[in-house]
């Protein structure tokens, strides 16, 4: 329908004729009584010319609504150039959503060969010449980006921001933690902004021979998981033991941890992944992590997860699932354990393990060892390396704001209980 429409669009005689226009170098005048037309319209130009287009407007208003309906049909082609009078989060040092998508039309202009390019009349001077700053006293961001701390706070400085206690009136901030609340003038609130701080890498790594699996002969549903089963508590591929979690302990504000849930399947009569981490967002039930598990195979599965502490166990529930497809969302309620560990009571050979994260600075390292932990705010903290079998490591790390600390952990043995 839409290629009928274009093609009866492109066979009209006003068309032709502006196309004349566009030939010899000459503009036109475009009036049309809806913008949904203006878009249908210039976006056959654009697909018969393929050559950068300037769409002046008579209001802002205009502009941002014949933008909006051609981005449907032209996302990647089509640009704004906003007319920033008024805007008031154009204050020294910062730079407001609006210049932001100014400079972003402004390098597509330059870079693309073609496209659309829509402005009020009132961006006209902006448009033939843009302000470039000087870098020196700029610090580009949007209100929860990621910034170097000192950069941010040798500019508030600069710019003469009082720092206080609660950031509550225009021209002030305040510090908690890696998080600045930073009041701009003209806004009606403090917004936040997260300090970059440092970050931490290394690498995990294996020492000896790793013990054999363990051997168990299969009672239930063996047509479909095999009369036999042999399971690695421990994994190790080229020197490196697989399913270890590198936690950041003790650091307070920064960035916010996710409420998504950890996600685990049943398939081929195993859960996984072996090991993961969920994020315990604060005290109370409703603050609790939470899993997602699938069961992906034609047999019933039965996930129970209990909380370890040391030689001690308390169950959190139990679920069956009985079918192919069949799922369930529940809340991991551990008290003081930062383990779970996750059995199958159908199946004695179905196990995996959870390490429980009071913030939001972890990850699991990659199949060959490495990992990286980003935007840590500046101090001294513990970094823990934890496997479910061989335990968990413990170091200390200073991180610099902008900086880079290295700690690298080697496991070896056979661990301890399953």
């Amino acid at each position: 329908m839409l290629t009928k429409l274009f093609e009866a669009i492109s066979s009209s005689d006003p068309f032709n004729a502006l196309c004349e226009s566009i030939k010899n170098n000459a503009g036109f005048t475009l009036e049309l009584n809806s913008g949904p037309a203006c878009a249908f319209f210039l976006t056959a130009l654009h697909q018969r010319k393929n050559k950068s287009i300037a769409v002046i407007c008579d209001e802002n208003g205009a502009a941002a609504s014949i933008y909006g309906d051609c981005l449907g049909m032209l996302p990647e082609s089509v640009f704004l150039f906003p007319n920033d009078d008024g805007d008031p989060v154009s204050v020294p040092g910062f730079v407001s959503p609006k210049r932001v998508g100014f400079a972003r039309s402004a390098n597509a202009l330059q870079t693309k060969s073609g496209g659309l390019f829509i402005l009020p009349k009132k961006a006209m001077g902006g448009f033939v010449s843009p302000i470039k700053p000087d870098e020196s006293s700029v610090v580009n961001f949007v209100v929860g980006s990621t910034l170097s701390r000192d950069r941010v706070l040798e500019k508030l400085s600069l710019w003469n921001y009082e720092q206080v206690d609660h950031s509550r009136s225009p021209n002030t901030f305040s510090i908690r933690g890696g998080i600045l609340d930073v009041f701009l003038v003209g806004t009606a609130q403090a917004g936040n902004v997260y300090a970059a701080g440092g970050s931490v890498a290394g690498k995990i790594s294996y020492e000896g021979t790793p013990p054999p699996a363990e051997h168990f002969t299969v009672s239930k549903n063996p047509e479909f998981c095999g009369a036999e089963r042999d399971f690695f508590h421990i994994t190790v591929k080229k020197g490196v033991v697989q399913g270890v979690a590198v936690l950041v302990e003790g650091v307070k504000g920064g960035k916010a941890m996710a409420a998504a849930e950890a996600k685990m399947v049943g398939e081929d009569c195993a859960f996984l992944p072996f090991t993961a981490v969920v994020e315990k967002l604060g005290k109370g039930k409703k603050n609790a992590p939470g899993i997602e598990i699938i069961n992906n195979d034609d047999v019933i599965h039965n996930p129970h997860p209990f909380e370890v502490r040391g030689q001690a166990r308390r169950s959190l529930w139990n679920v069956g699932l009985p079918e192919k497809g069949n799922k369930l969302n529940k809340k991991l309620r551990v008290k003081k354990g930062n383990v779970i560990k996750i059995q199958c009571d159908q199946h004695d050979f179905m196990h995996a393990w959870l390490r429980v994260a009071t913030n939001a600075y972890w990850t699991m390292a990659a199949k060959d060892g490495s990992y990286k932990i980003d935007g840590i705010p500046a101090g001294k903290y513990n970094l823990v390396a934890w496997h479910p079998i061989l335990g968990e490591q413990k170091t200390e790390i200073t991180v610099g704001d902008g900086g880079s600390a290295e700690a690298s952990f080697t496991f070896s043995g056979a661990g301890q209980g399953r």
